[in-house]
């Protein structure tokens, strides 16, 4: 009996080991985004994040998303990305996002801090479909209904 229970042993621990080289292997290989994006087709772009067009630069550990002439660059690690926005009211918020790929796909979480008005999170998510474009999935906090949150899809092609 004994014997039997180091044949079992021995393939599970190689199943394992095949596994985590697997894993290892994906989870080093980052898509290259790089480049301009604009929305593929006449989609409303007002609740993208993005809007209709934007720019990526990315570096080892790194991404810069560029729209509107506002750059913003998020560490890859999972650590905090801070930075301060104006409204056109005037009020300042203070915006602590992270970013790191899950797969293929950037997701980054963003956290507002808006003084009286409150804080709420985001997420926005970033994948290629496999076809040359990319996929954006947002959800963001609803004003109304209370409680509930604005989830868009939105896919942009390379120019």
């Amino acid at each position: 009996m004994r014997h039997a229970a180091r044949l079992f042993v021995i393939p599970l621990w190689m199943v394992v080991q095949q596994a985590n080289g697997t894993v290892h292997a994906q989870a080093a290989e980052v898509p290259n985004f790089t480049g301009t994006w604009t929305v593929s087709d006449q989609q409303d772009t007002g609740a993208s994040p993005l809007g209709r067009q934007f720019t990526v630069t990315q570096a080892p550990g790194a991404i810069t998303l560029e729209t509107a002439g506002n750059a913003v660059t998020y560490q890859l690690n999972d650590s905090e990305n801070t930075w301060t926005t104006t409204t056109v009211r005037g009020e300042t918020r203070r915006r602590i996002a992270r970013a790191r790929f899950v797969s293929l796909a950037l997701l980054v979480t963003t956290r507002t801090e808006a003084g009286t008005t409150g804080t709420w999170e985001d997420l926005m998510m970033l994948a290629p479909d496999g076809k040359g474009q990319l996929t954006l999935v947002s959800s963001s906090a609803a004003l109304y209904p209370e409680g509930a949150m604005n989830t868009k899809v939105f896919v942009y092609k390379k120019q």
